[in-house]
């Protein structure tokens, strides 16, 4: 917290920390609560592991998490290609709970 902190005074403008970490849960919780919630500063974490065995889609999906993240839109409707449910203002919300690894076939 307290680097999050210095981080934050030394360059008020930062937008994002992207932190290379071991997989440990403990870790990237409290890397989560000091950076996001007290101090911030977005994070992004990436295991060792995925930086040590990059692959194409795991850099993709990190772009597109990165890129949420800092406010942009990863995606959008074409106006001709909406459906009808899209005429009056709705909400529509999503849960992905349980998904299969990117190399999973």
């Amino acid at each position: 917290e307290e680097l999050f902190k210095e981080l934050k005074q030394k360059y008020p403008k930062i937008q994002m920390i992207i932190l290379i970490i071991q997989k440990f849960k403990e870790f990237y919780g409290k890397v989560k609560k000091a950076g996001d919630r007290t101090v911030g500063i977005i994070t992004q974490c990436v295991t060792d592991g995925n930086v040590k065995n990059v692959k194409p889609v795991i850099v993709g999906n990190l772009l597109l998490k990165i890129n949420a993240k800092l406010g942009g839109i990863n995606t959008i409707l074409d106006v001709d290609s909406r459906p009808v449910v899209f005429e009056h203002p709705i909400m529509i919300m999503g849960a992905d709970v349980n998904h299969a690894p990117a190399s999973d076939t």
